[in-house]
C-alpha cells in the first residue's frame, strides 16, 4: 500500500525533486528522460490500481466468494485497461495522461503488453478459485442456481432449500 502512495507522491513532486537535486549538484538526467518518466507514470497508475484491489481483499469477516468477486472484477478491469491502452485512451491512467499531454505522441503499446502479462498472471494465480466458482455461486446465490448445475452432493439439499417458502421470504 505504501508503494503506491510513495510512487504517487514522487510523481506529484518530480519537478520539485529535480530542482532540489540540481541545487545539490546531483546528476538527475533521468528526470528528463521521456522513456523513464513514461515508465514511472505507468507504474504510478498501475500500482494504485493494485493497491485499491489490495485494500478490498483485506479486513476481517471477508467471505471467499466476495474476495473472488473482487479478483474477477479486477481481471475485467485489466482487460479494459489493455484495450484502452492499445487505443491510447488513458482515462484510468491519470499520470500517464499527463505524460501524453506533455509529449503529444506517447507509445502505449508496451504498457498494454504489461497489463496483458499482469492479466495472464492473475488468471494463472487464481485458477484454483475458478475451480470453486460453482460452489461460490451456490453459497452466495442459492435461489438463483439450477440444481443440475451444482455438484451432485448438493443437488437434493438445494432443491429442498429452494422449495422452502419461509427461506424465500427471508
Amino acid at each position: 500500500l505504501s508503494r503506491a502512495a510513495t510512487l504517487k507522491r514522487f510523481w506529484n513532486l518530480r519537478k520539485e525533486i529535480e530542482s532540489f537535486m540540481i541545487n545539490k549538484q546531483q546528476n538527475v538526467a533521468y528526470l528528463s528522460d521521456n522513456d523513464w518518466l513514461n515508465d514511472i507514470a505507468y507504474l504510478t497508475d498501475i500500482t494504485q490500481h493494485l493497491s485499491d484491489l489490495n485494500v478490498k481483499l483485506q479486513g476481517k469477516n471477508q467471505l471467499v466468494n466476495k474476495m473472488f468477486e473482487h479478483i474477477c472484477s479486477f481481471e475485467n478491469k485489466l482487460q479494459l485497461f489493455q484495450t484502452q491502452l492499445n487505443k491510447k485512451t488513458l482515462t484510468h491512467f491519470p499520470s500517464l495522461a499527463v505524460r501524453k499531454a506533455e509529449m503529444q505522441d506517447l507509445d502505449c503499446s508496451k504498457y498494454a503488453e504489461s497489463v496483458g502479462r499482469l492479466c495472464a498472471e492473475f488468471t494463472s494465480r487464481f485458477s484454483d478459485f475458478r475451480k470453486c466458482e460453482t460452489e461460490f455461486k451456490l453459497f452466495s446465490q442459492p435461489f438463483g442456481m439450477k440444481p443440475e448445475d451444482s455438484s451432485d452432493c448438493y443437488q437434493m439439499e438445494l432443491i429442498d432449500l429452494q422449495s422452502d417458502m419461509d427461506l424465500r421470504r427471508a
